[in-house]
């Protein structure tokens, strides 16, 4: 008597990637099948439905190579990611939802991680560049409208080039690391100024905040000095803050008070023209 699967750890591999392959092609098939509707909870099912299939193609061919073949866990990873990502692209690309820009981005990080293992020795320094050149180049697509849901894009590769200057901060002698934060940290408060929504400019300041004490403590020490620099700087970025506020206000101040001139020069004129007539 052969006892009959009951668990998932119960099936053969051979089995499990087939009912994953099933399960990722179901999944697919079934979100074309839907996509033409225009209902937004539609989209959203659409959304979760191809997010699924692409962890669940992912898995099949992760468990398949590890099943079938001796690879390191590098090299697995680099054919699982790209298989995930040649499936999440034109799935984003197909529908411009977040959520499917989010799958495309984790397909192509994993790429770049393992792809980047596979040729170097990876270490805590090559993942700070790596972050921080992979999220650069993901913010500029993104910001050239070259990627779908290109806001979410924005937001991803921002934050990732902060963990990637984060990282290099943390494991760099000296205080270039911290001096490369607070480039990346300038040019995100810029391009958040100049866009909306201000997901870019929220990140930045957070980077501000991030940076501006560590580069102070590295170059000054825990000295007296130290603390007066912070203290200007944190002067300096509220009388900043202040004043873009403020120059954000005027214009719609501007704009009330015109709108109600006009009204009471088109009010008079209308007076006029009826002490004409009569």
């Amino acid at each position: 008597y052969k006892r009959q699967a009951e668990y998932w750890s119960d099936l053969a591999s051979w089995a499990q990637v087939m009912l994953l392959v099933a399960v990722a092609a179901v999944l697919g098939i079934a979100g074309i099948a839907v996509r033409p509707a225009r209902d937004p909870a539609v989209g959203r099912m659409l959304s979760v439905m191809w997010a699924a299939s692409v962890v669940a193609a992912g898995a099949a061919v992760g468990i398949g190579i590890d099943a079938g073949t001796d690879w390191t866990g590098e090299a697995a990873g680099f054919i699982i990611g790209l298989a995930a990502l040649a499936l999440a692209v034109p799935m984003a690309l197909a529908h411009r939802r977040p959520l499917q820009h989010v799958v495309m981005f984790a397909a192509a990080a994993l790429t770049a991680v393992t792809a980047t293992t596979l040729v170097v020795e990876f270490d805590a320094m090559w993942f700070g560049f790596g972050a921080l050149a992979f999220g650069s180049a993901w913010l500029a697509a993104s910001l050239a409208d070259r990627l779908p849901a290109p806001a979410t894009g924005e937001a991803l590769g921002a934050a990732t080039a902060i963990i990637g200057a984060q990282t290099l901060s943390a494991d760099t002698v000296g205080p270039w690391g911290e001096l490369v934060g607070l480039a990346v940290a300038a040019v995100l408060v810029a391009l958040g100024l100049r866009r909306r929504p201000k997901v870019l400019l929220a990140l930045g300041v957070v980077a501000v905040f991030l940076f501006v004490p560590q580069t102070v403590f590295a170059v000054f020490g825990e000295t007296a000095a130290a603390l007066v620099v912070l203290f200007v700087a944190g002067v300096v970025l509220i009388g900043f803050a202040a004043r873009r506020g403020r120059g954000l206000a005027l214009p719609a101040q501007k704009d009330g008070a015109g709108a109600e001139q006009s009204g009471g020069g088109e009010e008079h004129q209308h007076e006029e023209q009826a002490g004409s007539i009569r």
